[in-house]
């Protein structure tokens, strides 16, 4: 289980540093390089779901309600969306 806590926190550490965009262990917190692919583009979704299980992580550390925050960033996305006229 320690170790467990000590992965968590270091995910954690991850997304944060993602957030302010500082890098980690000297390089950016480029979520993409975990696909195993050079071409990030072509399969974006490893990177985005490791991104959101690391803020999982994050809110945890920080005691923060992930479900609240999600349901907030879905407002704000659509009141960001421009439809088609």
């Amino acid at each position: 289980m320690k170790n467990s806590a000590f992965a968590s926190k270091r995910r954690a550490a991850r997304a944060s540093a993602a957030l302010r965009g500082t890098p980690t262990q000297g390089r950016a917190a480029a979520y993409y390089n975990y696909s195993l692919r050079s071409d990030w583009s072509q399969c974006p979704e490893d990177g985005i779901s490791d991104l959101l299980a690391d803020i999982r992580h994050l809110c945890d550390l920080l005691d923060l309600d992930f479900g609240d925050l999600d349901s907030r960033a879905y407002r704000n996305y659509s009141n960001e969306l421009v439809l088609p006229e």
